[in-house]
């Protein structure tokens, strides 16, 4: 029964993880990034150790996370994470998928270079795999870094490959952002006619798929254009329309750039009164966007530290101190991948109070609860610093012993038993006796953790049947 009630709980957790991962990833894509951060930090403390899948989505959407809130040595941190966890599951995709990310948080950072050699790692990856929308995605972001690098040329020609494969795919959001991408290059070029004309094309479809973010860019980008070209009345109803549809939409960085370009249009043409007041709009939109991200960053590391704390209590035993149930369940899954994964030894010991129901009956609880926490000091202060100790549920323990062979947990199990048995017991009560039964059960002999667990309490079960006081295994 008490096998069931951990499978049970381990299943329910496992699953409230993977709906915890599906709503931060989607919290995310709407900029709710604090909301996101919770549940993603709390899907991972759900997750089994040994769902490598979930987690590494868990993590990769954690580090895109802290790309837009400008944390940018976290972002690395979990990308790497979630890379070796792509690399244990051999999964090409999802290598693939990680080095892109870890691309834009070297873009972001201006670490150009790096940013090139990221992308085109995937986009390697992506050919391979016939990831026709990814290799567009990665030619896209590629461009962005050639851009930058002033090789125009060059991230033309990957900008138009990936408008081809958008369209191709019929994927109306690449190709818009591909023609804003490209109209980009040629208004660096002065080539202002073939700008506003990528510029114009990516503004209608972005407005016809319901775009609104992007179609602010592209408007300001426009706009800017026309000024240039002397279409004063057009570049101000175009920068007019992307800042009010900003604010209305609160999208405070895409209001600082309109107000900029509102500024500037307005200083070129002379209206020196409307340029300072489109540049204190600028400032406050700045500002705002400062403080945005500000109370964003605060209030994730706020979320953090409640969840590294809940994290903290959660895994632990109120009465003994020791880890609970929950906690030794997932370590043990790691412990047991581990040994798996590098050819060592695991073994497992069970261990049960002897009578511990007679003993409540006839002393009272309050004399049960120090049995239990006097028997947890035991396992606390005569196991190895490696070894994973737990109270199991009720008056059962367990201990873990990684790179141990059976015989010699067998040994170190009976000595548990004789410290419980010579523990100055009277000192609790005058009429106080107490001994344990310990079953062991090595690793090497069992294909998963449920039958390592059935093994040791088998065991337990034996040595209770044999006359308690005893070890098994």
């Amino acid at each position: 029964m008490l096998r069931l009630e951990v499978d049970a709980r381990a299943e329910d957790d496992a699953r409230r993880g993977r709906c915890l991962l599906l709503e931060g990833s989607s919290r995310w894509r709407l900029s709710a990034y604090g909301e996101a951060l919770r549940c993603l930090t709390q899907a991972l403390e759900l997750l089994e150790e040994s769902d490598l899948e979930h987690r590494a989505a868990a993590l990769q959407d954690l580090g895109t996370i802290h790309v837009y809130l400008g944390q940018h040595d976290e972002a690395l941190a979990r990308l790497l994470a979630a890379l070796e966890l792509r690399d244990a599951l051999d999964d090409e995709q999802g290598r693939s998928d990680v080095e892109n990310n870890l691309g834009i948080v070297f873009y972001h950072r201006g670490d150009l270079l790096e940013a090139e050699r990221a992308y085109r790692s995937a986009l390697w990856r992506r050919e391979i795999l016939g990831d026709r929308d990814g290799v567009a995605a990665c030619r896209n972001n590629l461009a962005k870094v050639l851009t930058d690098q002033g090789r125009f040329e060059d991230g033309l020609c990957e900008l138009e490959r990936a408008h081809g494969l958008w369209t191709e795919q019929q994927n109306r959001r690449g190709l818009a952002m591909a023609l804003t991408n490209i109209g980009i290059v040629h208004q660096a070029r002065d080539e202002l006619d073939t700008a506003a004309a990528c510029y114009r094309e990516s503004l209608a479809i972005k407005q016809e798929i319901g775009d609104r973010s992007g179609g602010c860019e592209t408007a300001t980008y426009l706009g800017v254009v026309r000024a240039r070209q002397g279409q004063l009345d057009e570049a101000l109803e175009l920068l007019h329309r992307a800042a009010s549809d900003a604010d209305r939409l609160g999208l405070h960085a895409e209001l600082a750039e309109a107000c900029l370009a509102l500024s500037e249009v307005h200083e070129a043409f002379g209206d020196h009164a409307g340029a300072l007041v489109w540049f204190r709009r600028y400032h406050t939109a700045e500002r705002t966007r400062f403080d945005d991200r500000s109370a964003e960053r605060l209030h994730a590391l706020q979320v953090s530290f409640q969840l590294a704390r809940a994290e903290q209590e959660s895994a632990l035993d109120a009465l003994t101190g020791l880890g609970n149930r929950r906690s030794l369940d997932r370590e043990l899954h790691a412990a047991f991948a581990a040994a798996r994964r590098d050819g060592t030894e695991l073994a497992l010991a069970l261990l049960d109070l002897d009578d511990f129901k007679h003993i409540n009956d006839t002393f009272g609880h309050q004399i049960g609860d120090e049995v239990l926490r006097r028997t947890a000091a035991v396992l606390r202060d005569h196991t190895r610093r490696e070894d994973l100790t737990a109270r199991y549920g009720g008056e059962e323990f367990a201990v873990a012993f990684p790179g141990t062979a059976l015989a010699d947990a067998i040994r170190a199990a009976e000595q548990l038993c004789e410290r419980v048995r010579a523990l100055p017991w009277s000192e609790v009560h005058p009429e106080l006796r107490l001994t344990v039964s310990i079953g062991v059960a090595a690793a090497a002999d069992v294909g998963d953790v449920t039958e390592l667990l059935a093994r040791a309490d088998h065991h337990l079960y034996r040595a209770k049947h044999r006359g308690k006081d005893r070890v098994h295994g």
